[in-house]
């Protein structure tokens, strides 16, 4: 069950895990916050996070550009993610995130 006080009332970020964008990063089912140092830049979910940091770092792939803006792999520089198996589960707890944050590469829902 999700705890969504939890996600909103919590800035803790040691409970997640933090991976340089350089690390291998594992084909997961996950929620994902690509980083800038300390600035949270875009909360997103996938069923394959390798592959999905993949598509953000490739410039000419249409899917980094996150509305009007484009996302390049030099913006962010780490991420930290949370391994989430169930689809719905996976959504409520990233539009929570983003709600919360509401991070400037995702624009508004």
């Amino acid at each position: 069950m999700i705890n969504i006080n939890a996600i909103m009332n919590n800035d803790d970020w040691s409970s997640f895990e933090f991976k340089k964008i350089s690390d291998d990063i594992l084909d997961i089912k996950s929620v994902y916050f690509l980083m800038n140092d300390n600035e949270l830049l875009y909360v997103g979910q996938t069923k394959q996070l390798k592959k999905r940091i993949q598509q953000h770092q490739i410039a000419k792939n249409p899917q980094i550009f996150i509305g009007d803006k484009k996302l390049l792999d030099d913006e962010f520089n780490g991420l930290f993610f949370m391994e989430i198996e169930d689809d719905l589960e996976r959504r409520i707890i990233e539009l929570c995130y983003i709600f919360k944050y509401q991070p400037k590469m995702n624009g508004w829902i």
